[in-house]
Order: C-alpha cells, then sequence, then structure tokens
C-alpha cells in the first residue's frame, strides 16, 4: 500500500496549482469531521471547522493549514498541517459524495468529511389518550434519510379507531446535544428542526 501512495503523491504534485485559502474546497461555514486509520488499526474521529487557514477543532485546538494545492476541479487536493510546529503532508482525493479521502504523514489513512448533523431519536410514540405505540425504531429509519415525518397510521397501525392521534418525539441534536420534543398531529408531515 505504502507504493501506491508514494505514486500516488508523486502524481499529484504534478498536476496541481497553489492556493491560499483551504475554504474554497472545504466550506467554511460547515462542520467537519477527520476520521483517521493509524498503521497498528487504531481509528481516531474528530470534529473541526474551517477558519481560512486553519482548522479549529471541537477541543479548542487549531492547526495551521499551509501549501494549498489542488486541481482547478478541487478533486485533488493536498496541503500541509503545521501541527506543533511539526509540518504534516495530506494527500487527498474527492469522491462523489464530496468526502476526502487520502494520507497524512505517508502513513495515515484518513477521510475529511462533512459532520453528520442531524437528530438522533430518543423516544417515539403514536396514538392518543392513554393508548400509545412505540414507534422509536420506525421514526429513527425515516428520519435518517429525511428530516420531514408524517404523523399516520402508517408508522404502526391505528392504536385507536375513531381518535384524533398524534405523533410525540423526543429527540437530541447531533451537532450540540440538545434535547427537544415534537408533536405533530395525524395527517400532517412536518420537518424536525436542526
Amino acid at each position: 500500500m505504502l507504493e501506491k501512495l508514494k505514486e500516488f503523491k508523486e502524481t499529484l504534485s504534478e498536476r496541481i496549482r497553489r492556493y491560499d485559502d483551504i475554504s474554497f474546497f472545504l466550506a467554511k461555514e460547515l462542520q467537519w469531521e477527520l476520521f483517521c486509520e493509524y498503521p497498528d488499526a487504531k481509528t481516531s474521529l474528530s470534529s473541526f471547522s474551517i477558519n481560512r487557514d486553519s482548522f479549529v477543532f471541537s477541543n479548542g485546538d487549531v492547526v495551521k493549514i499551509e501549501n494549498i494545492r489542488a486541481m482547478p476541479s478541487g478533486k485533488i487536493l493536498s496541503f500541509d498541517k503545521n501541527v506543533n510546529g511539526k509540518s504534516i503532508s495530506a494527500y487527498l482525493v474527492r469522491d462523489s459524495k464530496g468526502e476526502y479521502h487520502g494520507v497524512e504523514a505517508d502513513s495515515l489513512s484518513v477521510t475529511y468529511r462533512k459532520k453528520r448533523v442531524g437528530v438522533t431519536i430518543i423516544s417515539a410514540r403514536y396514538g392518543a389518550n392513554e393508548k400509545f405505540y412505540d414507534v422509536t425504531d420506525k421514526v429513527s429509519n425515516l428520519v435518517a434519510n429525511n428530516l420531514t415525518i408524517k404523523a399516520s397510521n402508517e408508522l404502526a397501525g391505528d392504536p385507536i379507531p375513531g381518535a384524533k392521534k398524534a405523533l410525540e418525539i423526543n429527540y437530541k441534536l447531533n451537532t450540540t446535544g440538545e434535547q427537544k420534543q415534537l408533536v405533530i398531529l395525524e395527517g400532517v408531515s412536518q420537518k424536525m428542526i436542526e
């Protein structure tokens, strides 16, 4: 694998041009995640935002980004990270999902991706009065693809025929950990707040 990585770095250095601002490639208003896989098979995941020429990590660490180089399309990207006075080179390729995969420090496999924003469902129930069905798993699966959800008997059947029902959802924002509650009346579609 190291031979392929070295070959990749050589090809990359011939086909790219220099930039001064990494936010051109990694939109600065977004939160990003850095997933690392070390040679000993250990992994780590950290969150950061972009500040023109720096990564600002969620723990407060700031890593200066220098020598930004890329193909005009942004498909191939390289830069140097200044970590505690030591320069670490990163060589990355963007996939069709907008994630950047590559290598840092010649042996560290990395993936830079937009932070998965969204919600985690704590509990969800559908019904009326004292008759409710637990629909936590169903709602969790539905919001994994779309944060708009409709309260209807399609969730789990009709727990109490003839009564006007509601979907009650308790959820947590993945970005802040803040907990929220949402009540959607039967027949209504509503987007969960991020």
